[in-house]
This record gives C-alpha cells, structure tokens and sequence, in this order.
C-alpha cells in the first residue's frame, strides 16, 4: 500500500470526539488525527500481510497514528526474532510519547516465545540516556517478564538499578 493512501485511509477514519480526548492524554503530540486503534491495527495487519517490508523501508512520520501504524506492523511481522530486532531498532527512536511507547510493546507479541532472545536484547536501551528507549525496556519487561519466577527478581534488580 503506497504511503499517499494509508494516508488518506487515515484521513478518511478521523474522529473528531476521539481526536479531542487523545490530545488531554497526549497534551506533548500536537499531530494527533484521531483514528482509533482497531481501526489503525486493521490496516497493519493487512500491510504486515502484504508489503510489510516496502511499507517500513520508508515509512510517513508526520502523524501519530502513521508513528503508531509503523509499530503495529512491526508486531504483526511474521518473521524471525533477530529480523524483528532489527525492525525494532529502526523504530525505538521514534517513540516520543508513551502511547507509542506502550503500543508498540503490546504490539509485540513474538516476544514472549523467544523470552531468553529478548531479555538480552532488552540490555542496550535499559542503558540508553534517552527516557523512551529506557521507557521501551521497562515496559517490554513489564509485559513479557515479569509473570515469569524465571525473571522476576531479574527484573526487580534491572529496574532499580537505573539511574
């Protein structure tokens, strides 16, 4: 799908309601159109199924939900874990928001079959000086960790040692 038309299927999906209450909860993103996520998860899966790979290669960064749609498909990707790495550490510096942020960590699912892969990964951005790659690891921990007696007090300890 070119980028001028997920553009305007996003454009098309506005809700204004939905854009004034996402705006209080995101009073630092002033590019907010107001597409609901199912709608935004719908088209990135349908992109993840068809051209997932020339989608990413030059994705639209102007609006949030076109930062969002790029973190959705990334989780839907139906690839192997160091390809989806590589996905994600071209997108970890884009996250400028926790709904990004926390989004994109759900949307990541193949993470928790490859739990040992990911912890280690994890250990780059919990060290980064930048608060959302920080925010990233914790949150991944959070999701995919921490009901896990395997990891539990690995975690305690990762996340009291930040700084």
């Amino acid at each position: 799908m070119e980028n001028i038309k997920i553009r305007d299927y996003l454009f098309e999906n506005i809700d204004l309601e939905y854009k004034k209450f996402y705006e209080k909860l995101i009073p630092e993103e002033d590019k907010i159109l107001g597409v609901r996520i199912p709608i935004i998860r719908k088209l990135g899966k349908k992109i993840a199924k068809n051209d997932a790979e020339k989608y990413l290669q030059n994705p639209l960064n102007y609006y949030y939900e076109e930062k969002l749609l790029q973190a959705v498909v990334i989780g839907y990707l139906d690839l192997d874990i160091e390809e989806i790495f590589s996905y994600i550490d071209g997108f970890v510096y884009k996250i400028d928001n926790w709904s990004i942020c926390d989004t994109f960590v759900s949307s990541l699912k193949i993470c928790k079959d490859y739990r040992e892969e990911t912890f280690e990964y994890l250990n780059k951005f919990i060290d980064s000086n930048k608060p959302y790659e920080i925010r990233f690891s914790i949150v991944m921990y959070i999701f995919y960790f921490i009901e896990n007696e395997n990891y539990l007090e690995k975690v305690y300890t990762i996340i009291d040692d930040i700084k």
